[in-house]
């Protein structure tokens, strides 16, 4: 009688045994299941990031290039003077017509027109070259985003 208790107690064990075994079995089935999705999103973010690394190098070239083109250009372009003609008084009085008979060529009613007592103000013009520059740089800063932003 103790035998078939011991022979009872063991086909027990191998019966829990398998059981454990077959869930242990569908465990690791639902873990491989999630590992290759997780794979696979891995893979679709790494490329994901991959492109956008693209993306962003090649905007950032673009951009470089852009200021390249830009100093270049502004070696080859002295800064030329520009004068703002200012009057002593603070205003100056409307042009009056042309006198009959003097066209746009001759010297004729110049003397004593309005304007003539004007004096050269300050030379604006590196300043006037500076800001267009600095304009031009966030021009290529712009475009470059625009072309990056156009091929995301």
């Amino acid at each position: 009688m103790i035998r078939l208790y011991v022979i009872l107690g063991a086909l027990a064990l191998l019966i829990g045994a398998g059981v454990y075994v077959v869930q242990l079995q569908k465990k690791a089935e639902r873990l491989e299941s999630s590992n290759a999705t997780l794979t696979a999103t891995l893979a679709s973010e790494r490329a994901a990031r991959a492109h956008e690394l693209k993306i962003a190098t090649e905007a950032s070239h673009d951009y470089e290039s852009r200021l390249q083109a830009l100093s270049v250009a502004r070696a080859d372009t002295p800064v030329q003077s520009v004068r703002l003609c200012r009057s002593p008084t603070g205003w100056v009085p409307a042009p009056s017509p042309a006198p009959s008979g003097t066209g746009p060529g001759s010297d004729a009613g110049h003397a004593g027109e309005a304007g003539s007592d004007l004096e050269a103000g300050p030379d604006i013009g590196p300043a006037l070259y500076a800001l267009a520059d600095e304009k031009d740089e966030e021009l290529a800063r712009c475009a470059s985003l625009i072309k990056w932003v156009k091929s995301r």
